[in-house]
């Protein structure tokens, strides 16, 4: 069994009560002026102030330098706020802080927008047989007991770093945590793992860390033990939680803490590369509200599916001047046409909403009818998967497919006017529903739906 050293176990005090404050005190005259100036900021920043509440959970890797803090103090230099609480005893690990009853107890105040879970920072990095025991289990019963007592709550895993010269004590039982790069890459994996296990988000600090050992080698990140974070770590760690929490970019603020300008730039640049420009890869297993639908077309009656996911009110514009409130309408629509249908998804309890439109092309009565003189077409089979096969009249010189959008999937004029079968390869069209075009050189037009599946 690999140990946990309990040198790890020690909380660090450091506590840095930095604050960070702004006045802006205009006379009459020059209120017009202070209104700019906040507007002008707002703009800049490239979105609203948010209000958001944390709870953190971990070790002391959480509270060194008092990260939760250093977040709340960057977020306010931004006009943003963070509204934090946190338990973080020395050496702790899930399985602790799963039957510690502070962190029970802050679970279940409720009302959190975050909260944040940081494992012990060696047991991710062990075999797999013993972080399926010792970490695994726990990770999945605090992120049920966050959901049961937080409902709209995001889990956020703390991706922690490998040490610096990686983990010389459990080196010899197993040689893949013997450097950095080994120790670092096993602890990315199964923070991984448990982010998509518990439909959770994650906060990269780790690979952000990576990032800056690797551009910026001569960048002390850790305190002299090789394990904790020195401020710049500590920084780098709430650059991060800043870009995931409020999804901005960390590039805009203007905190620096008590770095030097230029150590600060080069962090919040790391940051924003690694975590702000990919934020949906960290957060891409989260259950959202996303709005989707399909619809079976029939003459002029539409039956629509839903497949809107976390979502229990829906709001549809059938795009006639006609809505509904039904989860599964139909619709008749009396004019042909084209219609832009959007579906309205909203999540009564999280109050999150999505939207999504599709274009629907009503086709007149009879179009499938010869309706161009003694043109003829036949399409067979129909709905059909890879091929289908044409029996055309004579003087038929181009044929399409196009979808009910509008954009042409398939065009092409046929050598022989008078060839009156031809087999066409559609494995590569999308499944959904088509018109298949057939014209002559008169230009007369014979139209049939065609459903490729």
């Amino acid at each position: 069994m690999i140990r946990v050293n309990d040198f790890f176990r020690r909380r660090h005090l450091f506590r840095l009560n930095y604050c960070l404050t702004r006045t802006c005190q205009c006379r009459a005259k020059m209120k017009k002026f202070c209104l700019i100036f906040f507007l002008v900021s707002v703009i800049h920043n490239g979105s609203q102030a948010q209000k958001l509440r944390a709870l953190f959970l971990g070790n002391s890797y959480t509270e060194a330098h008092n990260l939760p803090n250093m977040i709340r103090q960057i977020a306010l230099s931004a006009g943003d706020t963070l509204e934090f609480e946190k338990n973080t005893p020395g050496g702790y690990t899930l399985k602790g802080h799963s039957t510690n009853p502070t962190s029970l107890n802050l679970i279940r105040k409720g009302n959190w927008d975050y909260v944040v879970l940081q494992e012990q920072s060696q047991l991710p990095s062990f075999p797999d047989s013993q972080v399926a025991v010792l970490v695994y289990p726990y990770a999945r019963l605090l992120d049920s007991l966050i959901k049961a007592h937080n409902p709209c709550a995001t889990t956020l895993f703390f991706m922690t770093w490998g040490r610096k010269n990686g983990d010389a004590e459990n080196c010899p039982i197993f040689p893949p945590v013997c450097t950095y790069e080994g120790m670092d890459s096993l602890l990315d994996l199964r923070y991984r793992i448990m982010t998509q296990d518990n439909a959770a988000a994650l906060s990269p600090v780790g690979r952000v860390w990576r990032f800056l050992r690797t551009q910026h080698p001569t960048m002390e990140l850790y305190e002299s033990d090789g394990s904790h974070p020195a401020t710049t770590g500590s920084f780098a760690a709430a650059c991060t939680f800043y870009s995931l929490m409020f999804k901005k970019n960390p590039e805009l603020l203007s905190s620096i803490f008590t770095l030097e300008p230029e150590t600060a730039a080069i962090i919040k640049s790391a940051a924003r590369t690694v975590a702000f420009d990919s934020l949906s890869q960290w957060t891409a297993h989260l259950a959202v509200t996303k709005a989707g639908f399909d619809y079976i077309l029939e003459g002029n009656d539409v039956a629509f599916t839903n497949l809107s996911n976390k979502a229990q009110q829906f709001f549809w514009d059938f795009g006639d001047g006609t809505t509904s409130t039904t989860k599964e309408p139909t619709h008749f629509y009396n004019i042909s046409g084209t219609y832009e249908v959007k579906l309205t998804a909203t999540d009564t309890l999280c109050l999150q909403t999505d939207s999504t439109t599709r274009t629907l092309v009503i086709l007149p009565t009879g179009l499938d009818s010869s309706i161009a003189g003694d043109l003829e077409i036949s399409v067979s089979p129909n709905p059909a998967f890879h091929q289908i096969w044409l029996n055309l009249s004579t003087d038929i010189s181009n044929i399409e497919i196009v979808g009910m959008g509008g954009k042409c999937f398939m065009n092409f004029e046929i050598e022989q006017p008078a060839q009156q079968s031809i087999v066409l390869d559609i494995h590569n069209i999308p499944p959904g529903l088509y018109l298949l075009k057939a014209q002559n050189k008169s230009n007369k037009q014979i139209m049939r739906r065609l459903l490729k599946l």
